[in-house]
């Protein structure tokens, strides 16, 4: 189960709520530690990158990931 960093909550007590979409933007990113737009993330995705960007924007306020200079990495959690 995917979950946010511990400095934000306790994820024992918060089970974080995903829809289908954003775990495949979580995946894509997971898949290129190299870091991903939105236009690649959405191609592989087989859709606009306008039907993702609120999808992203979530993960970001979330932080799920992390953007440098337009791209799209996943934001490393803490142990």
């Amino acid at each position: 189960m995917l979950t946010k960093g511990l400095n934000d909550y306790d994820a024992r007590e918060t089970p974080l709520k995903l829809t289908k979409r954003e775990r495949e933007i979580l995946s894509v990113v997971r898949d290129n530690p190299e870091g991903i737009n939105l236009p690649e993330t959405a191609y592989i995705l087989d859709t606009a990158s306008v039907m993702i960007s609120k999808h992203m924007k979530k993960l970001l306020s979330l932080g799920l990931i992390k953007k440098i200079k337009n791209r799209y990495f996943l934001d490393k959690m803490d142990e």
